[in-house]
């Protein structure tokens, strides 16, 4: 008999996941620890994910389903899937995904009342799916954010090491997906719900939001598969509108800005030097994303309009921080100068080189 209150719930939100699914239930099953529960929230699905989950269900008991009676959108069905688990900690797995058999009981034991957040590093499976660009994308990410992480961080990031991180590369998830995290329910009760203005980067606000007030323990071991291909979530969100990226990341910049649980991370960009102020960082992007929504080409009305309900629902990108304008006078100065200086190092290196004899 399953326990009523197993130690880590399992959790894996579902929408038409069919071809996928029964690969990442059997991982989620085959594994180590084995006191957990297996928590399927299908929203709304219209192939046959209910059905396969179903089979799983006969199968073992710690495996149950719930239906949405309605499509509740990417991060509505995350928040259905933590309010409806039984565990103490929270595991998400994705329908496409899947995990090491060791994956529960090695962040488990990296997991502890001074860590309520576990990440593991990941492997990507791109086998023969998805197209040229969407599989060099992912590598590209993978050696340039995820490995560099796995290589210089120790085993516990201290909130302040990960805020300084999350300064210089904001709109960047250097975590990765949701299927490499382990987080205890009292910080879901802390930090409330993930963001529904958000699309894309919606797990990546969230570990962000719990990583600058309590830092993470790391686990180089790849203990997590992320299953890379088209019809994934992220794949047809950038293909409903390519300015998704941008509208996340202006949500993201404000709640980095104003959002008082990112607070650690302005007190840590004060300290530098030169400081770090993220309202000004907010207002170039917004200007940024102002010049691509009204020039056309790579936008269409749906990105201009997507852009114009983002301002409604966020009046602050609308707003100009006092002092902006002689900032960016400044910033375009100090910019000019390294510009010119380099052209003048340039012309002195080719002055001092030798001539042919």
């Amino acid at each position: 008999m399953p326990r009523a209150t197993p130690t880590v719930s399992i959790c894996i939100p579902t929408f038409n996941g069919a071809r996928y699914l029964a690969r990442c239930l059997e991982s989620a099953l085959g594994q180590t620890h084995e006191d957990f529960e297996v928590l399927v929230v299908d929203d709304a699905s219209t192939d046959k994910t209910v059905a396969v989950a179903e089979r799983f269900v006969a199968r073992d008991g710690r495996v149950r389903v719930t239906t949405n009676p309605r499509n509740l959108g990417l991060a509505g069905n995350w928040r259905r899937c933590v309010e409806l688990a039984r565990g103490a900690w929270i595991k998400f797995l994705f329908q496409d995904d899947y995990l090491a058999p060791t994956c529960l009981a090695t962040m488990l034991a990296h997991a502890g009342p001074d860590t309520p957040f576990v990440v593991t590093a990941r492997r990507l499976d791109v086998s023969g799916e998805g197209d040229v660009d969407i599989r060099g994308w992912y590598e590209t990410h993978e050696a340039k954010h995820l490995m560099a992480r796995r290589a210089e961080w120790p085993a516990i990031v201290p909130a302040e090491q990960f805020a300084d991180c999350l300064i210089d590369y904001p709109m960047i998830n250097f975590i990765g997906e949701p299927t490499a995290t382990l987080i205890h329910r009292s910080l879901f009760e802390r930090f409330g719900p993930f963001v529904s203005d958000m699309r894309v980067l919606v797990d990546w606000e969230y570990f962000a939001r719990i990583g600058v007030n309590r830092g993470l323990a790391f686990i180089k071991e790849p203990l997590a598969t992320f299953r890379v291909h088209a019809d994934s979530t992220t794949q047809k969100e950038g293909r409903r509108s390519r300015f998704t990226n941008e509208l996340d990341g202006l949500v993201m910049l404000d709640r980095l800005a104003y959002h008082p649980d990112f607070a650690p991370a302005r007190a840590v960009a004060a300290q530098r030097r030169p400081p770090v102020d993220l309202a000004y960082a907010l207002a170039r992007a917004v200007r940024k994303a102002q010049r691509q929504a009204k020039v056309g080409g790579d936008f269409d009305d749906l990105a201009r309009s997507n852009f114009e309900a983002l301002q409604r629902r966020i009046p602050r990108l609308s707003i100009t921080p006092p002092g902006y304008a002689k900032q960016r006078l400044r910033e375009m100065g100090w910019a000019g100068w390294a510009r010119i200086k380099r052209l003048l190092d340039r012309g002195l290196r080719r002055g001092q080189a030798p001539r042919p004899g």
